[in-house]
């Protein structure tokens, strides 16, 4: 793998000081506030690293700091009247919370700066005592730049233009502290109000930039093979380091150093001052955590990025094209039949070359996630007449190399008995025929006390592969160890329903309610449904007989007599459906309605031989409120 060295300023072979270990140190966050989305990039970016490293068959030692303690921090307890340490605290929590929430692994060790008081001492001692650094009158230990002939070697600036620019400084100083204004402190004395640590030069605290050199010596040694971070750290905080590090250990200090690119916000640099000052938890609020990690890879890592709401949104889509694609290749190998067709083992063997040699490319995501969706497009085309023996190389490869992105993490994986399985198949089967005293008697023997309420939507709106609402519900029987009771709305009534119940407490995605998207008018859709409720517009009659559902059918007033779906009047001549006049209709009359379709075994399907229509045109808070009563009765 060839990574592009800021030391050097080219690319380089990486290669670890020990064959197949890495010993890598990564600047980790000031815990002040929530991390912004400028933080995230080297968060993510390294991680990525760090798998691709780890997925090759290497041994990876990733440490990244918390630094606890720091100017920024103790203004803040001073704001809020706590303490430096409350507020680390409270902000280390949420930046677990946010580094969780982008799927980043947690590091080997993740050091506080407070907790290394000793050993940064220890550094202090080493600097004073070989001349590198000097105590100053007030108790200060500054570091002596000009004791390093080396300074600056990292971002490549000359030390007699900042001897230049610091004569101007020093005119400006009143108390003259230091040798020289580019020295810079190691050691900090004791400020009053401050948390300080006892030392041979008095109470005080440690210099931001000596905290990484002692943390890294403490955990990787005094060499380590690749030190991380943001370009606005390369100086002067990174080349700190270096001098430091390197003036007391004897030794270089890292081999190999990268940085990111910034983020910019609508082609202007993020500030607070601009209004575009955006945090992780911001974001993530709006659109997920996922589609950050995401547009983090879209870019070279070295190159600026730039954030906008349109961009979020296309990585959103973009991740949904993945999911769907993952969720189309699991409905594929859960059929019986399969093709004969070999050709996407030898395109995930393609895709798993592309993918490596982009990651070997200085870390190439763009170019990574074009193997993805490259692969994406032959498991697409190809499925459909695949072997068994393919999908499952096709699959393979897949989550390999999107986890390797630290992409689709979202994925439901659940471990189900064989013995529920074969009952929840053969109750599908059962439905199928038509058998729905069959079907009756296996949901009883899974369980009829209890149930889980799935209510899904579609319409125009719909998103996924509708033969997925099979293999979904069936997931869900499995995993609950019972029957669902699935509710099905139409249309564009179906999405306002989705929408007030979604504003309900108790009624989160996942928990008692699972809401999904699916393409309506096809007959899995209807198989799967234990209960319609639709337009008339949306589902024709004759497509509920035909598949024995029960459905709640509102009238479409506006359909041509001749149009093929059924309008109120239309469903009352067939017969097959009762109408409930919408100023009939209350909240007592629909619970009654539906419970009755409901509340005994195979009532539901005994009626569901025949629609059942209520006429509720704009009544839609008491449809929501009624089944809200209905789905939370135990």
């Amino acid at each position: 793998m060839q990574i592009f060295n800021t030391l050097t300023r080219q690319k380089e072979e990486f290669v670890p000081q020990v064959p197949g270990e890495y010993r890598i140190y990564v600047c980790g966050p000031t815990v002040y506030n929530y991390i912004h989305i400028g933080n995230a990039r080297p968060l993510i970016v390294f991680d990525t690293l760090r798998r691709y490293l780890e997925y090759r068959g290497n041994k990876v030692i990733y440490v990244s700091n918390i630094t606890d303690i720091d100017d920024k921090l103790i203004k803040k307890g001073q704001e809020e009247g706590t303490s430096m340490k409350e507020v680390a605290q409270r902000f280390e929590a949420e930046y677990l919370k946010d580094a969780a929430g982008l799927n980043c692994e947690k590091p080997t060790v993740q050091p506080r700066a407070t907790e290394h008081i000793p050993q940064i001492l220890d550094i202090v001692k080493d600097l004073i005592d070989s001349g590198h650094a000097y105590v100053a009158k007030n108790g200060d230990v500054y570091f002596r730049v000009k004791s390093d002939p080396g300074y600056g070697k990292l971002s490549h600036l000359n030390l007699d233009d900042l001897e230049s620019g610091n004569r101007e400084l020093r005119s400006r100083m009143e108390d003259d502290l230091k040798e020289d204004p580019a020295d810079f402190a190691v050691w900090k004395a004791a400020k009053p109000g401050e948390p300080a640590w006892e030392s041979p030069y008095g109470m005080g605290r440690p210099g931001w930039h000596i905290e990484c050199s002692a943390m890294s010596r403490t955990h990787l040694g005094k060499t380590i093979d690749l030190h991380c971070g943001g370009q606005d750290l390369i100086f002067p905080h990174h080349e700190n380091e270096i001098a430091q590090s390197e003036c007391a250990n004897g030794c270089e200090f890292a081999r190999y150093w990268m940085h990111n690119g910034f983020i910019n916000v609508d082609n202007q640099k993020m500030s607070k001052s601009l209004h575009n000052f955006f945090t992780v938890r911001d974001v993530a609020n709006l659109y997920g955590y996922e589609p950050i990690r995401y547009f983090m890879l879209t870019a070279g890592y070295r190159m600026p990025l730039n954030y906008t709401v349109d961009l979020i949104e296309s990585c959103k889509n973009s991740l949904e094209r993945l999911y769907t694609c993952r969720e189309n290749l699991d409905f594929a190998l859960s059929k019986t039949d399969f093709g004969t067709d070999e050709t996407l083992k030898e395109k995930a063997a393609e895709a798993r070359t592309k993918f490596c040699t982009a990651m070997d490319d200085d870390l190439n995501t763009p170019d990574a996630l074009a193997a993805v969706f490259d692969l994406v497009k032959d498991i697409n085309t190809l499925s459909a007449a695949s072997s068994k023996a393919a999908l499952e190389a096709g699959a393979a490869a897949f989550d390999e190399i999107t986890g390797v992105l630290g992409l689709m993490y979202n994925r439901k994986k659940d471990e189900v008995p064989a013995e529920v399985t074969e009952l929840v198949e053969k109750r599908a089967a059962a439905k199928k025929a038509k058998d729905w005293a069959s079907a009756d008697a296996i949901r009883a023997q899974l369980g009829a006390g209890d149930r889980t309420v799935i209510l899904s939507f579609g319409g125009s709106l719909g998103a996924r592969r509708v033969n997925e609402v099979v293999a979904d519900l069936c997931a869900w029987e499995q995993k609950e160890n019972k029957p669902v009771l699935h509710i099905h709305a139409t249309g564009q009534y179906g999405v306002e329903l989705f929408k007030n119940l979604e504003k309900e407490k108790g009624f989160a995605p996942g928990e008692s309610l699972e809401v999904r998207e699916y393409i309506n008018n096809m007959p899995e859709l209807l198989a799967a449904a234990d209960l319609v409720i639709s337009r008339a517009g949306a589902l024709t009659l004759a497509e509920l007989e035909a598949e024995g559902r029960a459905a709640i059918l509102i009238p479409s007033p506006n359909v041509a007599e001749n149009h093929q779906y059924y309008n109120a009047m239309e469903l009352q001549k067939a017969g097959a459906a009762v109408v409930i006049e919408e100023k009939d209709l209350t909240g007592e009359k629909l619970i009654s309605t539906v419970s009755g379709l409901l509340s005994e075994p195979g009532k539901l399907a005994a009626m569901g031989r025949n629609a059942r229509s209520l006429s509720v045109d704009d009544s839609l808070d008491r449809i929501v409120d009624a089944l809200l009563k209905l789905v939370k009765t135990p």
